[in-house]
């Protein structure tokens, strides 16, 4: 694998079962839609929600110009990360 892919985003771990992120104040970044990149590709975003973020104490430094957190990842996730498994693997790396 190459390019920007990142598989995790420190501090939000991801929920495969509930395909939501948690936040380090331990709110929820749930799926809310889906939109393309400049190149047509498909995005999945997730967002928490305003009130979580109007009153968490780390909002100065997660989100400071925002009202709320999203994150944004390619909806070509599974695939990455089935990719970077086998990459990863004794047969993918030698």
């Amino acid at each position: 694998m190459f390019g920007q892919y990142k598989p995790e985003i420190e501090g939000f771990p991801y929920n495969q079962q509930q395909d939501q992120f948690t936040c380090p104040a331990g709110k929820i970044l749930s799926f809310k839609t889906v939109d393309t990149n400049a190149e047509g590709g498909l995005l999945k975003i997730y967002r928490a929600t305003y009130q979580d973020c109007k009153q968490c104490p780390l909002k100065s430094s997660c989100v400071p110009k925002s009202p709320c957190r999203q994150i944004t990842r390619t909806a070509y996730d599974p695939e990455y990360r089935r990719a970077q498994a086998r990459q990863q693997s004794r047969k993918g790396s030698g």
